[in-house]
C-alpha cells in the first residue's frame, strides 16, 4: 500500500512540477515595448509517462521505458502487465496481460496480445488477439480467440424481464474469429474469414433446497436455457484504417464492417446472417 501511495503522490508532484515549468516558460506580453517580429523559440519540456515516474522514485526496480511510437522496423519488445480491477459483471478481478508490438518494413504497427483473468465470481477468461501487417501493409492478418468459463446472473431479453427475477447461468465459451485481408486501395482492405461461437455446458438455474439446480423460465423461453449452442460460418470483411499505430494512435479513422453467414452444414444450429459495423474517429488533444 505504501508503494501505491508513494507512486500516486509522486505522480501529482511530477505533474505539478511540469505545469509550473511550462508556465514559467510562457513569455509575458509587454504593450509598451516595440513589436518584435523575430520568433522566440522556447525549449520543449520533456514528456514523462508512468514508466519514467516509477524509475525516478524507485530506481532499484530497474524499469526500462518502452514507447511503441518510436519502435524501429525489425524491432520488438515484450510487455507483461499485472492488473487489478472491478466491474459490475465480474466484481473484483486479477489479470495478467502480455503484449508484444513489432513493426515490419514499411508497415503499420503489429501486435500480439494475450490476457488471463480470474474474477470474484469464479469466472476464468483467456483471450488472444493479434493484428499482423505484412511488409508495406499489403496484407493484414487478424484474430480474436477466447476461452471462458463464465457463470453470471441474467434477466432474459425483451420487455418481459424484471429485476426481481435474477437467474443464475453457467456456461463455457469458445470464440474463434480469424480474417485475412488484402489491400484494395490506400488504407482500404478487403478479405474473408471464419467465425465460430461455441457455448456448451449451459445451465440456467436458481438455488433450490439443498442447493439443487432447478431449470427455470427465462423471459419467454419456456424451458430455460441449457445444453449447447453453435454459430459457425464464413465472413466477408471490409476495413478502412489510416492509423499507423493502433496501440497508441495520434489520430486517424477506423471503419470496420463484417458480414457473417452462419450455416448449418458448417455446424451452426441455424442458418442466419449478421452484420457488424464499427466506426472510430481519433482526435488528437495536443
Amino acid at each position: 500500500m505504501k508503494f501505491y501511495i508513494g507512486l500516486f503522490v509522486g505522480f501529482l508532484l511530477l505533474s505539478l512540477s511540469s505545469i509550473t515549468r511550462c508556465m514559467a516558460q510562457m513569455p509575458l506580453a509587454d504593450t509598451m515595448s516595440v513589436k518584435n517580429t523575430t520568433p522566440i523559440i522556447q525549449p520543449t519540456p520533456p514528456l514523462h509517462d508512468i514508466a519514467d515516474l516509477v524509475k525516478r522514485w524507485y530506481p532499484r526496480l530497474h524499469i526500462t521505458p518502452h514507447d511503441s511510437s518510436n519502435l524501429q522496423e525489425g524491432k520488438r519488445f515484450l510487455l507483461v502487465i499485472p492488473q487489478i480491477g472491478y466491474t459490475l459483471q465480474t466484481r473484483a478481478l486479477v489479470a495478467v496481460l502480455v503484449n508484444t508490438p513489432f513493426r515490419k518494413p514499411g508497415a503499420n504497427m503489429s501486435s500480439i496480445s494475450g490476457q488471463l483473468s480470474y474474477t470474484q465470481n469464479n469466472q476464468i477468461i483467456l483471450t488472444a488477439n493479434s493484428q499482423i501487417w505484412s511488409r508495406n501493409n499489403r496484407y493484414l492478418w487478424t484474430n480474436d480467440w477466447r476461452l471462458m468459463h463464465y457463470p453470471q446472473a441474467t434477466y432474459g431479453l425483451g420487455m418481459y424481464t424484471t429485476t426481481d427475477r435474477e437467474i443464475n447461468m453457467d456456461y463455457a465459451y469458445f470464440r474463434f474469429y480469424q480474417s485475412y485481408l488484402r489491400r484494395l486501395a490506400p488504407n482500404f482492405y478487403g478479405g474473408v474469414g471464419y467465425y465460430l461461437d461455441l457455448h456448451w455446458n449451459i445451465d440456467s438455474y436458481i438455488e433450490g433446497p439443498n442447493r439443487v439446480h432447478e431449470l427455470v423460465r427465462i423471459s419467454r423461453y419456456s424451458y430455460g436455457v441449457q445444453g449447447r449452442s453453435v454459430s459457425s460460418g464464413p465472413a466477408l470483411h471490409l476495413l478502412y484504417d489510416n492509423r499507423s499505430n493502433a496501440i497508441n494512435p495520434s489520430g486517424g479513422l477506423y471503419l470496420n464492417a463484417v458480414l457473417r453467414a452462419n450455416m448449418e452444414f458448417l455446424g451452426s444450429d441455424d442458418t442466419y446472417k449478421s452484420l457488424l459495423v464499427e466506426a472510430r474517429k481519433y482526435i488528437p488533444l495536443s
